[in-house]
């Protein structure tokens, strides 16, 4: 057993005492990442109906309260908003008590990367896979167990617990052990920093319940604010196994329209745990490579809404340093987003989003860094776990183009299509040793169009999708569209 095993294994039973303690509210936040419910949320964000940067999931049901405490506003929405509300407000209500779902999904065709690159949402494709999961939200204790079997994983492990946890809430901060998904920034089609493409990596998180204004002068001028940070261990199957993987994500909002959010993560190997720790806190990064092993990541997202037009849109961008120089994140990668929703018949609402993305250390520049974002000379095997990317779903050295919708009707029918433009290892290399590119380890052009299609069926609801893919190796030349389909099923108790 691993030190960060025993050390989860210590807080499970300490997080399970916190049970008998008072609490005001529910220890537990929406660990789905779910495209529709992030379009509902996002909906009464810029509505005004709740406050506070949504850009990190997941999402405390805390931050969520307005929609469950208060009567609805009927006067100031409209009617998408108001199908919103509803939406929202019976998720809240219908994850109480015991609660669980039994999940089948079987896939045909090709449906690994980078045919189906992940975004939000929609984890990397391994194959067809069978769920199931219990869960119990209290007051004050919460916890969800969830296994799963994968049929011919990337990975090679078939059994998994991933999306399992406990957590417990103290004041308005929730203490949590486990493998929930995490994902930061503004993007649909994925974060450069920490986003799906990748398993989650099990570990300890803390992160603020209620995203309060500071009362202070000054600082309260910040607006609503939420912090994140975790610590977990990375996989023995790296160059360097079993590395410490940490992170912290603030996020606030000055005004109702603007979405700012700073964030860093770093991967690291010491002898000198705590002084190593220390250094990479404060940012040195030279005390701490003396010191210790170290990969670190850095950067800022906003996002700036305009809600109030005709057609209400919003822009977004992430920028993040993969090296850095001091105290300031260098070498920068960039994906940048625009966004519109709106209503249709029948109370039904939709978005569509266009975003570009670019995963080549200073992009902007004549002089590219190929072979650098995601890369470390101490840690080989970079910003990676079990073979995928932390951040963005393409790795390194790659341009994507990706124009998606979604479409959200009032009898929670759902939709989404995606389309997706770009190249992947542009450079046509790969770093000397471990690391390098794992989506595309030559220089690949991607065509990628898919869709889906779910629905509520016999308490629980049934899903559809297909894809297509072009892939053209450029050293191989030529290229065939591939097909993939997907049929699920969720039942929910």
């Amino acid at each position: 057993m691993t030190a960060a095993s025993r050390t989860i294994r210590g807080l499970l039973l300490l997080l399970a005492g916190f049970g008998l303690l008072p609490a005001t509210t529910s220890a537990h936040w929406l660990p789905q990442n779910d495209a529709h419910l992030r379009h509902d949320i996002q909906i009464l964000a810029d509505a005004g109906v709740i406050t506070g940067a949504m850009g990190t999931w997941p999402v405390p049901r805390e931050a969520l309260l307005p929609i469950l405490h208060r009567p609805l506003p009927v006067e100031s929405l409209d009617a998408r908003e108001v199908a919103a509300w509803f939406r929202v407000r019976r998720l809240l209500r219908a994850e109480r008590g015991w609660y669980g779902n039994l999940r089948v999904k079987g896939v045909a065709g090709e449906a690994e990367p980078p045919a189906g690159l992940a975004w939000f949402g929609n984890a990397n494709p391994e194959g067809s896979e069978t769920s199931a999961s219990a869960a119990y939200q209290g007051e004050g204790l919460s916890f969800r167990l969830t296994g799963s079997w994968v049929d011919d994983p990337a990975d090679g492990r078939e059994f998994r617990a991933d999306g399992s946890y406990l957590a417990a809430q103290l004041g308005n901060w929730i203490v949590s052990a486990g493998a929930v998904p995490t994902y930061w920034g503004p993007g649909w089609s994925g974060s450069l920093i920490l986003g799906n493409a990748a398993r989650p990596v099990p570990g300890l998180t803390v992160q603020r319940a209620e995203p309060k204004a500071f009362r202070l002068p000054v600082l309260e001028r910040l607006g609503p604010w939420t912090l994140h940070a975790f610590w977990g261990q990375l996989g023995s199957d790296r160059a360097v196994p079993r590395p410490h993987f940490l992170g912290a994500r603030f996020a606030f909002q000055p005004s109702p329209r603007l979405e700012l959010g700073l964030s860093r993560t770093a991967i690291w190997d010491s002898p000198h745990t705590a002084r190593g720790l220390l250094d990479l806190a404060i940012a040195d990064r030279d005390r701490a490579q003396r010191r210790t092993t170290a990969e670190q990541m850095a950067g800022l997202d906003l996002r700036l809404a305009f809600p109030e037009h005709l057609w209400p849109w919003a822009a977004y961008l992430q920028h993040i340093g993969d090296s850095e120089s001091g105290r300031l994140p260098t070498q920068h990668i960039g994906l940048f987003g625009l966004e519109s929703w709106g209503t249709l018949a029948n109370d039904a609402s939709y978005r569509v989003f266009l975003e570009y993305a670019d995963t080549t250390a200073r992009f902007y520049s004549s002089r590219k860094l190929f072979n650098s974002a995601y890369e470390s000379g101490g840690l080989p095997s970079g910003h990676r776990h079990r073979d995928r990317p932390l951040g963005y779903a393409t790795d390194n050295d790659s341009r994507l183009l990706t124009l998606g919708a979604l479409y959200r009707a009032a009898n929670d029918h759902a939709a989404t299509v995606k389309l997706q433009v770009g190249t992947l290892n542009r450079d046509d290399s790969q770093r000397a040793g471990a690391g390098g590119n794992v989506i595309a380890p030559h220089k690949l052009r991607l065509v990628d169009l898919e869709g889906g299609y779910r629905w509520p069926l016999r308490h629980g609801e049934a899903g559809l999708g297909a894809g297509m893919a072009r892939i053209d190796e450029a050293r191989e030349g030529g290229a065939d569209w591939e097909g993939r389909a997907w049929l699920k099923y969720e039942y929910q108790f």
